[in-house]
């Protein structure tokens, strides 16, 4: 004679499983998380590293901008004005102080990265600007445990009086960024990763 579960049995199994599923689950999607964004970071540090060697060969930054000018301008990395993939064309005419031209496409000699390189976890293209963050105290910005804006938390530590309203212009604080918006694709959110742009 074949000796089959109770149904207690069952429900105490179904009860243990469960509870072993609410316990591990959290943990393996804040794991995935974390992988994510360490991948996103690792690539930025990546691409920081192909615009340093980018700036060595032209003078300029993404989107033929001079080195750390701030003109509240967003460059698409994967776009041929970004200078990393592609190689630039000269610009008919400058926008703000940013211009590629003959002389810079000349001394361009990448590509300086893979196309694959340039888009996030999330299928988006990673951005070069100025004004997303300002100087923030930790070279990765990518916590957040409040609503208020990640813009709003860095303030204090921006242009050296505490307050950065509007994009510095001057060189009391190195504004240009490089950005994964996140999941939600959306700047000034918590989900963001940011990198500051150093030439170091």
């Amino acid at each position: 004679m074949r000796k089959s579960f109770t149904l207690i049995e069952l429900i105490v199994v179904i009860a243990i499983i469960a509870i072993l599923a609410a316990i591990i689950a959290p943990n393996a999607f804040k794991a995935i998380e974390k992988a994510r964004v360490s991948k996103t970071v690792a690539d930025l540090q990546a691409i920081k590293s192909a615009i340093t060697m980018l700036y060595v060969d032209t003078g300029k930054f993404p989107g033929g901008c001079p080195a750390f000018a701030a003109d509240e301008r967003q460059t698409s990395l994967g776009g041929q004005q970004g200078g990393l993939v592609m190689r630039i064309r000269v610009d008919a005419a400058p926008v703000g102080n940013c211009q590629w031209t003959q002389t810079d496409v000349d001394a361009w000699d990448g590509p300086y990265l893979e196309s694959g390189n340039v888009q996030d976890i999330w299928k988006r293209d990673y951005l070069f600007t100025d004004y997303s963050y300002c100087d923030a105290p930790e070279d990765v910005y990518n916590d957040c445990e409040t609503d208020v804006i990640p813009r709003v938390l860095c303030e204090a530590a921006c242009c050296s009086g505490g307050t950065c309203a509007a994009p510095p212009v001057s060189g009391d604080c190195q504004p240009m960024v490089l950005v994964s918006l996140g999941p939600d694709a959306t700047m000034y959110t918590c989900d963001d990763v940011v990198v500051k742009m150093s030439l170091n």
